[in-house]
């Protein structure tokens, strides 16, 4: 059990410190349809967290998320926003 609570508090941290802010970032109106199958499948979520359904990703979604940072595609937007929020470029 303590386990899972150190997780869950790994996640709610991520989510406040990374996915929160890469949100209010996001141009949505100009965001391009991604072009990645995983940015596809994360988009979905993301949008739920803009909107306010959900109040964060899980710890796969974020793993995958900030792995998409590590070799973005010139036109992801979310790749490229996170790379500049995380001091990368």
């Amino acid at each position: 059990m303590i386990s899972l609570g150190f997780f869950r508090i790994l996640e709610i941290e991520l989510n406040q410190r990374i996915v929160h802010p890469l949100v209010r970032r996001l141009d949505w109106d100009t965001l391009p349809r991604p072009t990645g199958r995983i940015l596809q499948n994360l988009l979905p979520k993301i949008k739920k967290v803009r909107d306010g359904n959900t109040s964060g990703l899980e710890l796969g979604a974020i793993y995958h998320l900030l792995n998409q940072t590590r070799d973005p595609r010139p036109d992801e937007q979310i790749s490229q926003v996170l790379r500049r929020h995380q001091g990368i470029t």
